[in-house]
């Protein structure tokens, strides 16, 4: 992916827009009650206008605005179908929502249809008592007591890459992040070490996850300096004009709340 997923805002459990080892929005879904997109308080790259946002025209990241000065993403699609045992997701390859029913999320002896939910399944002795449901992206059913659909056939196992399945034509993309030293939802060197960054504490306010090099970290939310040097009790200083030029002025003021004058 492009760096622009740094200013992806997460999906906490579901309806998001792709699947994968700590990469764009993705899960299964919470029925009515999961909203599909959240806001986690990470942020992209700094800008004044919305021109200073460029877009990747990549459908599932939405769209990139310019709010309170740093790079937001916005219109992200909605992929929540509303049926809790489907994993919902937006297809890169395709651009297209898919909802792919998860068995293993149902009760015991229940199977996900799609659109429906979970379901009584039928018994069976044998894995060639599975007939199995023609859906590529919840594996080949096999027997457990009941035919149960294994889940996702595309996992690699490397938290370090974005997988993908395509329903249609039925395969599977494993693409390495190429943004992982620097995107905090999936932040690593790129050796199978991503992880999702830590939010900040309540007692810190005023400060976002950050990735910095490949490792975790935190900084100030636009508009705001840490005046202390210490971000584990917030950023003190409300600044509105963060990161703009700090020009030369006759009271040797810090305008941008860098921390020195522009003289």
């Amino acid at each position: 992916m492009q760096d622009v997923w740094r200013w992806v805002a997460i999906v906490a459990i579901a309806g998001g827009c792709a699947q994968g080892g700590g990469g764009p929005p993705t899960g299964v879904d919470g029925g009515a009650s999961d909203g599909g997109v959240g806001d986690t308080g990470m942020l992209g790259e700094d800008c004044e206008t919305n021109e200073d946002c460029p877009n990747d025209g990549i459908f599932c990241n939405g769209v990139l605005t310019c709010q309170a000065g740093r790079c937001v993403a916005s219109a992200i699609p909605n992929c929540n179908d509303g049926v809790a045992c489907t994993l919902d997701e937006c297809v890169l390859t395709t651009d297209m929502c898919q909802n792919t029913p998860l068995s293993r999320m149902c009760p015991e002896g229940s199977t996900c249809v799609p659109g429906t939910g979970c379901v009584e399944a039928d018994s069976c002795e044998f894995d060639d008592d599975c007939s199995g449901d023609g859906i590529f992206c919840n594996g080949v059913e096999v027997c457990l007591g009941v035919c149960t659909s294994p889940g996702d056939p595309c996992d690699d196992e490397n938290s370090c890459t974005l997988d993908e399945c395509s329903e249609t034509p039925g395969t599977c993309t494993n693409t390495p992040f190429e943004d992982a030293r620097t995107n905090p939802m999936h932040c690593g060197t790129g050796a199978n070490d991503c992880v999702v960054c830590d939010a900040p504490t309540a007692a810190m306010p005023n400060v976002v996850a950050a990735c910095l090099d490949g490792a975790c970290g935190f900084e100030c939310a636009p508009g705001f300096f840490d005046d202390d040097d210490n971000l584990l009790d917030g950023c003190e200083v409300d600044c509105p004009t963060a990161g703009m030029p700090d020009e030369p002025d006759d009271g040797f003021a810090d305008t941008n709340c860098d921390g020195v004058d522009g003289d």
